[in-house]
């Protein structure tokens, strides 16, 4: 069995970078990109010449798929292996029995890191300990590049992969606010949830929070603002109102009574 490599970095959370002891290396063609992304996220099991093929291209492959891919993954084990011998089948990354594999630890691969500290922010929650839930989700999203991962690599595969660990970043985000407001401290994150909001004009959740968030500041015009722009979006676009919990946010700023430091309930997010 291959031993995984130490001394590798690899970022997917942003832009797609990966270093080797300190140097960077350089991807270059997008589909060597896309080929290169979907074996650092799966490390541990690799994928097939099959998998492959359809992380870059799809359900329906060109005729040269099968060799563009090998052309792809022989540039890659250059790339890793510089002083490899030609024939050598390498150790970073390997081909056995149709089968692709990356031989990097999870933990050299920010993807793993950022998912590995979101699991860990569990226990101290459950447990009501608001100081460690927030340390691991504070180092969680400091593995962030941005706020858009795999930033401009092709193919379904990362494409699908895009949209779940964006899902995870904003659920991420939003808990961190959420703690953070309980602890007074609504000021250090109430940019990053306008920003994301402008980002993501449908996303309850995320206006919520960003509502409480303006309102402890005494910013309550912008929140009664925010809210207004987000219900003439959904009737116009969905014939719908925002959630009750968003609602009863919106009637206490009305009422001249701050927003609560927790929300009266989940905002579901229609997104």
């Amino acid at each position: 069995m291959t031993a995984q490599r130490s001394g590798f970095d690899i970022r997917l959370l942003g832009s797609l970078r990966m270093t080797y002891a300190g140097r960077e290396l350089p991807l270059r063609s997008a589909q060597r990109r896309a080929v290169f992304s979907a074996l650092a996220l799966t490390p541990e099991r690799g994928l097939s010449r099959d998998e492959l093929i359809a992380a870059v291209w799809g359900e329906h492959p060109p005729a040269s798929a099968s060799g563009n891919l090998y052309t792809y993954v022989s540039a890659l084990r250059r790339m890793l292996e510089p002083d490899r011998h030609r024939w050598s089948s390498g150790g970073v990354l390997t081909s056995e029995g149709g089968n692709y594999r990356l031989h990097v630890d999870a933990d050299a691969v920010d993807v793993h890191r950022f998912e590995r500290l979101r699991e860990r922010s569990r226990a101290p929650r459950a447990a009501g300990d608001t100081a460690g839930e927030l340390a691991a989700l504070d180092a969680a999203l400091a593995e962030w590049r941005g706020d858009e991962a795999l930033v401009g690599v092709p193919g379904p595969r990362a494409a699908g992969h895009r949209i779940r660990l964006g899902e995870l970043y904003l659920t991420t985000v939003e808990r961190q606010a959420e703690l953070l407001l309980g602890l007074g401290r609504g000021g250090e994150v109430v940019d990053r949830l306008l920003a994301l909001a402008g980002r993501h004009p449908a996303r309850e959740s995320l206006y919520a929070v960003a509502m409480r968030a303006l309102a402890v500041q005494g910013r309550t015009a912008e929140a009664l603002a925010l809210y207004a722009t987000l219900r003439d979006r959904l009737v116009e676009e969905a014939g719908t109102e925002p959630a009750a919990a968003l609602r009863q946010i919106h009637e206490q700023l009305l009422g001249g009574n701050p927003a609560p430091a927790r929300a009266p309930g989940p905002a579901p997010s229609r997104h």
